[in-house]
């Protein structure tokens, strides 16, 4: 098959004539042309034996990053896993560099790289694990990304589409395999694979001679021997080896025996062994046909010898039937029923061997859904993982935001309440200080006025009698009244707050007379200050603080002090 023959003329690297710096800083349409001899001529990729291949790979990848060339870094990255799929020791290939390889390509939207590699796995699936199934996912893969790209970005788009197409055309799957070969000859021919849209066309020519169109089929061979150039004769031979086969399935004998000798010539020219031998077996039966036994033995001799050296087992299915008729015709009908019988064994091993394959890709498929099935549930879980993550994260990323907006709401309000609270404080604590310096200055005054009677009452008592009215008459100015009693209890309730409450709660039986002589004693007034401004003597005050210690029980003078400060 033809498939990894055509990968290996459109791999990307390229280094003219061994040359690195040829390459650098190019892009793939103009390094492409330079793959043919790096990959034949210096990296030998043919030759098993060649020890050097990873030696050069590394040399290159070097030679990239000493000149900053990501992009020839990727070649080597790509002939390293290419070449690890080839040299894999057993059939069961390790592709984890090379799926590593497109997936960082894909993910760097190196589309033209992940393209290439999709089909080199193809390939590689195909012609040495015979997983027939996988090689065709990855080609899928192949056009799915090719179709990212301009054909001027990817001149492999041909190569592509006749890579599916003989694939599909080896299991004898036609409408597919003529849809994606018509849909390659749309796109030109990259440089140095001119062949590809002639093997195209040549698959299409032998399609059509298959279902009996043969006017459609000698077009597409025409199409060959029109467009290849002297470079490509040996697409010509083959085109005209095919196009004397139409001649003879129509039964034009004389016409076609010239284009099949000169088929015949260009196959020993080119040593295209398969040409040669197809075209000698389909002579020597035009030959039979005309009961020219001696020539078709000749041909059947050259065509045996040929075909030994082709090695296509599937040529002996044609092979056979010509000697088994050749040697009727000789009336050697022993050996004409041995070859019958071998005819017949080809044909049934042929036939064993495309149903086993057909097994095999019917079984792949299988498996391969059944991966998929697999891979679609852990990625279904994955997602549902994932999803139930996201709706924790979501709603704990909701939370938190309402926990953040109830804080904030409550640190504002908070704020604002305190923002009261200093003010309310702010105020009290103001007013304290007025009421403070309102009580202080009463009593300030209170106390002067008290001492200017005192001395005003020495100064009269020293003048005798007659001056016992004006006396009475002073004391009875400088006497806290009802009124100024009232100013003074709202002024002291602000400065000692709950005093007179806590007062009352503690000793209830306490009468008016008694409440006013505590309150001046929380004020620290002296005996003198208090007779001064209750109106009443010093003795009287002495009185009622010996009557409040006996009737709460107080033991000691100082004991009603205490009583005072503890209110």
């Amino acid at each position: 098959m033809r498939i990894l023959t055509a990968t290996l003329f459109s791999l990307l690297t390229g280094f003219a004539y061994g040359q690195y710096d040829s390459m650098l800083h190019k892009s793939f349409v103009e390094k492409r042309p330079f793959l043919v001899d790096f990959y034949e001529n210096k990296l030998r990729i043919h030759d098993v034996s060649f020890p050097g291949k990873k030696t050069i790979i590394e040399d290159l990848r070097a030679f990239g990053k000493q000149h900053n060339d990501p992009s020839l870094v990727r070649e080597t990255d790509l002939a390293e896993a290419w070449l690890q799929l080839l040299e894999s020791p057993d059939k069961r290939m390790q592709t984890q560099l090379m799926e590593g390889f497109i997936h960082a390509s894909v993910k760097a939207k190196d589309y033209i790289s992940a393209a290439r590699a999709y089909r080199m796995l193809g390939d590689l699936y195909w012609q040495k694990e015979e997983n027939y199934q996988q090689a065709f996912e990855n080609y899928f893969k192949n056009l799915e990304t090719g179709r990212l790209l301009t054909d001027n970005e990817y001149p492999e788009k041909m190569v592509d589409y006749a890579t599916i197409g003989y694939a599909f055309y080896f299991f004898k799957e036609y409408p597919q395999a003529i849809a994606y070969l018509k849909e390659g000859l749309t796109y030109r021919p990259p440089a140095k694979l001119a062949r590809v849209q002639s093997d195209i066309r040549n698959s299409l020519g032998l399609y059509y001679q298959t279902i009996g169109k043969l006017d459609s089929s000698d077009y597409y061979f025409n199409e060959i021997i029109n467009n290849e150039t002297v470079r490509h004769e040996e697409w010509k031979g083959i085109a005209i080896g095919n196009l004397a086969y139409n001649l003879f399935l129509k039964g034009d004998y004389n016409k076609a025996i010239p284009l099949f000798q000169e088929a015949i010539e260009t196959g020993t020219n080119y040593a295209d062994f398969d040409l040669t031998g197809k075209s000698a077996i389909h002579l020597a039966e035009v030959y039979l046909k005309q009961n020219n036994t001696g020539d078709a033995e000749k041909m059947a001799i050259l065509a045996t010898r040929f075909v030994k050296e082709s090695r296509q087992f599937a040529h002996y299915g044609l092979l056979y039937p010509l000697l088994s008729k050749l040697y009727s015709a000789k009336g050697d009908f022993k050996n004409g029923q041995l070859y019958l019988d071998s005819s017949l064994w080809a044909k049934d091993s042929m036939e064993k061997k495309f149903s086993a394959m057909q097994l095999a890709r019917a079984q792949q498929k299988i498996e391969f859904a059944q991966r998929q099935q697999e891979i679609a549930a852990l990625e279904k879980e994955k997602r549902h993982k994932i999803n139930q993550r996201n709706i924790l994260i979501g709603f704990l990323l909701v939370l938190s935001v309402l926990s953040l907006y109830i804080y904030q709401l409550i640190r504002r309000r908070h704020k604002q309440e305190q923002l009261v609270k200093d003010l309310q404080l702010e105020k009290k604590e103001k007013e304290l200080q007025i009421a403070e310096q309102q009580l202080k200055d009463f009593a300030t005054n209170f106390q002067n006025k008290s001492l200017l009677l005192e001395q005003l009452e020495a100064q009269l008592q020293s003048k005798g009698s007659e001056n016992e009215k004006w006396l009475a008459q002073l004391q009875q100015a400088t006497l806290l009244t009802d009124e100024q009693w009232a100013d003074f209890r709202r002024i002291f309730e602000k400065v000692h707050s709950g005093y007179l409450v806590r007062l009352k709660e503690k000793l209830p039986d306490l009468t008016p007379g008694e409440i006013r002589y505590m309150v001046l004693a929380k004020l620290q007034f002296s005996n003198k200050e208090m007779a001064a401004a209750l109106g009443i003597s010093q003795q009287t005050v002495r009185v009622t603080a010996h009557r409040l210690r006996k009737k709460l029980h107080l033991p000691e003078e100082g004991s009603l002090a205490e009583l005072v400060g503890s209110i």
